[in-house]
């Protein structure tokens, strides 16, 4: 019999894919009833079930005999089947694979155990940033990210989804020393978002710093206000994983603001 995986709940739902997996299970099991630990009389009553809904199944469903009663009855036998064979199923679904292998579960008709994969870990290196073009009257500025490791490809690294840019506004260049120093008003929030702070946590101490964009593309665009014409935006980025898991900070990136 061909061996095939079932997707969703392994009991299926609906009246005929249920009767497909009911004759399936019964008759995989009649086969060989000390492979998957059941008696000749539990493999027995298996099939008998399967034989009895089979004709229910097909009284409920036929022009000539489809009826309230023949359907009550379909729906009783179903019921009936259903708590019969779902311990069954939950038993041989946790045997060991010394005891009943995958390759028979499979056959069967009963879903494997979904075990987790490994946790994906924190991105151990960190983005770069690199000008594309800067617009005036404030229109901001185009910048690009790229993994340092494969600068020429547009993709992020394994299990990152997206990179969080942050910008200091200010009068001058920022060394780590100053920006060290600013307080959290120095920085500003783009698009109206409440301003978050976050420490630049490296080797200089920790700067402060205010998100200001989620880029998901490699080229973005960050705007800036006309009142900032003439200061210095500062730009720094970090990789970030689905669950929230962050990378080391990138290096940071200076512009005017036109």
């Amino acid at each position: 019999m061909p061996q095939r995986r079932h997707n969703g709940p392994y009991i299926p739902r609906a009246d005929g894919a249920f009767r497909d997996w009911l004759n399936e299970f019964a008759s995989t099991i009649a086969a060989d009833p000390a492979g998957y630990g059941r008696s000749a009389a539990e493999a027995a009553m298996l099939v008998e079930l399967a034989q009895r809904y089979e004709a229910a199944y097909v009284r409920a469903k036929a022009k000539a005999t489809r009826s309230k009663p023949a359907t009550a009855e379909k729906n009783r036998v179903r019921r009936e089947a259903w708590d019969a064979v779902r311990p069954i199923a939950m038993q041989i679904k946790a045997k060991p694979p010394e005891e009943i292998s995958d390759a028979m579960k499979v056959a069967v008709g009963v879903k494997l155990p979904n075990f987790r994969g490994s946790p994906i870990k924190p991105p151990d290196r960190a983005p770069m940033l690199a000008f594309e073009k800067g617009f005036p009257n404030g229109g901001g500025h185009r910048l690009r990210y790229f993994d340092p490791m494969f600068p020429t490809r547009f993709a992020k690294p394994p299990g990152v989804v997206q990179c969080q840019v942050f910008v200091v506004v200010s009068d001058g260049v920022l060394t780590a020393k100053r920006l060290r120093q600013l307080p959290p008003r120095a920085a500003y929030g783009i698009w109206g978002r409440r301003a978050m702070t976050y420490h630049h946590a490296d080797d200089s101490g920790g700067e402060l710093v205010t998100f200001v964009h989620i880029a998901t593309r490699h080229v973005f665009t960050v705007p800036h206000k006309k009142k900032h014409i003439g200061k210095t935006a500062t730009y720094f980025a970090r990789w970030a994983t689905k669950r929230g898991l962050t990378s080391p900070w990138s290096a940071s990136v200076t512009m005017t603001i036109v």
